[in-house]
């Protein structure tokens, strides 16, 4: 993502998740909007999709 120069933002999550990191990606930027397809197609969780699940 650095290389790729996308904007991103990483946090570690909290208990029980602490060996997990949540990257956050802005939607209204191309780079970053790539970098969150290929994570997806790669199978990496989708933190956001996941909490909205939650409040639904």
């Amino acid at each position: 993502m650095e290389s790729f120069k996308a904007t991103y933002l990483w946090r570690y999550m909290p208990r029980p998740y602490d060996k997990m990191r949540a990257i956050l990606l802005p939607k209204d930027e191309p780079r970053s909007t790539r970098v969150s397809r290929a994570l997806r197609e790669s199978g990496v969780a989708d933190l956001g999709q996941y909490l909205a699940t939650l409040c639904a």
